[in-house]
């Protein structure tokens, strides 16, 4: 069978909601010391105090979809790099984006350079946390570390912990269009050797320091002095001594001029003035210094300067440019586009690379979602799953499946395109059976342009 085209051209979401097995897996925080508890929610009806349902959150689910999309298919879902910068852990984007990692395009970024400079993206990936199906009655276990305890003669360690076995309801929705595709807001760009970088602060927000003088200390790092006055430099958080920096009236920061460089010929200051300023929010007084964030900085010992910039840019590599376009590699489509008077820079992935992840994703949700947690692995195996190609990105199925049975008055819904219904129920009751849907998960990739060849390409 041949990929339905003219179905993919339509699709704008994928959902699928699914029904699984298990038994606690997702720990809250811990009551009285020792008593692991777990998530729940209560459920009210007509102001009367309802049940109490456990369930997993969205970034618990998020974790373990990743984790195996990571084991089963580890090239292409690689993880993506990560930082400290600001003290705040998050994606490294200087080593990463969309294209080059699935992980950020699917489930989306945020990252910080400083206060008043982010670049974020929501997640192409929509998930519902998975809610229990049936409510939580206060169920608890007792444990106790005997056989440990006696090998050393000791009492042993008693505990314990809120239990709960049930079934579990969760949705993932893809939005099709954003998925393969981000955009960022730059202030400029330019390409030398290859390397395309992207600016999202003007070029002048770096200041070179003359007469600076670099001392080891006794732990191996490198400090600066500008007379006696220090600076420190640890990952990307500069800390400098107050008497080397002035602030003006609007109370942002910047380094005393007495200290800096003259800009050069006096018809040329204007070009090239430097615009380093660091705003209010953006800097902290310790003591008899300020600490702020820097996106480089580099010391010269022939002439004894250090630059610091706060340059916030990115360096891409590309194999080529065609047309205004920036291509990664010579095999593929995946791309970086400059567009609205060079004011926005447009990530593009390869189509098939493109139809590949959506696959993967897919297959991972049928197939089960490794999940190991506190030394019990029960995995998120689906006993039911109802799935569609839609016009719109949403969770079509989510509120019409319970634990007796999916409700089929949904079908009637015109986001959902013709014949592009996919069902496998296991739940040993045919009130979850949906007439004409297509039970073979290969066959429905192919009805909805999602299909592979035999040899494991995309068919045409």
């Amino acid at each position: 069978m041949t990929n339905n085209t003219s179905v993919w051209k339509k699709i704008k979401g994928l959902t699928f909601t699914i029904i699984f097995e298990g038994s606690a897996l997702n720990r809250d925080e811990k009551l009285g010391g020792n008593i692991p508890s777990i998530k729940k929610l209560t459920r009210y009806a007509n102001g009367q105090r309802g049940k109490t349902f456990s369930f997993i959150s969205r970034e618990s689910m998020r974790h373990h979809l990743f984790v195996t999309l990571n084991k089963i298919y580890p090239e292409q879902w690689r993880e993506a790099p990560t930082t400290a910068l600001n003290d705040v852990v998050q994606f490294d984007l200087t080593k990463a984006n969309i294209l080059t990692h699935a992980e950020l395009d699917a489930f989306g970024y945020m990252f910080t350079q400083s206060k008043s400079a982010a670049i974020t993206r929501k997640g192409a990936v929509g998930i519902q946390k998975a809610v229990s199906l049936e409510s939580w009655e206060g169920d608890m276990q007792f444990n106790a570390n005997h056989d440990v305890a006696r090998r050393c003669g000791a009492y042993p360690d008693p505990i314990n912990k809120e239990e709960h076995s049930s079934y579990y309801k969760a949705t993932f929705t893809v939005d099709v269009d954003k998925l393969g595709q981000d955009e960022w807001n730059i202030v400029n760009h330019d390409s030398i050797n290859n390397i395309l970088n992207l600016f999202l602060t003007e070029k002048g927000q770096e200041v070179p320091i003359p007469n600076v003088e670099v001392k080891v200390n006794e732990e191996g790092i490198e400090e600066y002095y500008v007379g006696k006055e220090k600076i420190t430099i640890d990952g990307n958080t500069l800390s400098v001594s107050q008497k080397l920096m002035k602030p003006n009236k609007k109370k942002q920061l910047s380094f005393d001029a007495k200290i800096l460089k003259k800009a050069g010929k006096a018809e040329d200051k204007s070009k090239n003035k430097s615009t380093f300023a660091i705003p209010e929010n953006d800097y902290a007084e310790e003591g008899d210094s300020y600490s702020f964030a820097v996106a480089d900085y580099k010391y010269s010992k022939d002439d004894k300067s250090l630059i610091i910039s706060r340059v916030m840019s990115f360096k891409i590599p590309y194999d080529h440019e065609a047309d205004g376009k920036y291509i990664l590699t010579q095999d593929k489509d995946s791309h970086i586009q400059i567009a609205n008077n060079e004011k926005k820079a447009i990530f593009i992935l390869d189509p098939n690379d493109k139809k590949e992840r959506i696959r993967n994703i897919i297959r991972t949700i049928k197939n089960g979602i490794y999940f190991h947690t506190g030394g019990e692995n029960t995995g998120i195996i689906p006993k039911f799953i109802v799935g569609a190609a839609l016009t719109l990105p949403i969770p079509l199925f989510h509120s019409y499946v319970d634990l007796t049975k999916f409700n089929d008055a949904i079908l009637a819904n015109d986001y959902i395109l013709k014949n592009t219904v996919f069902c496998q129920n296991h739940m040993g009751s045919d009130t979850f059976d949906i007439k004409e849907a297509e039970t073979n998960l290969d066959s429905f990739l192919n009805k909805i342009g999602l299909g592979e060849a035999s040899d494991g390409k995309t068919n045409p």
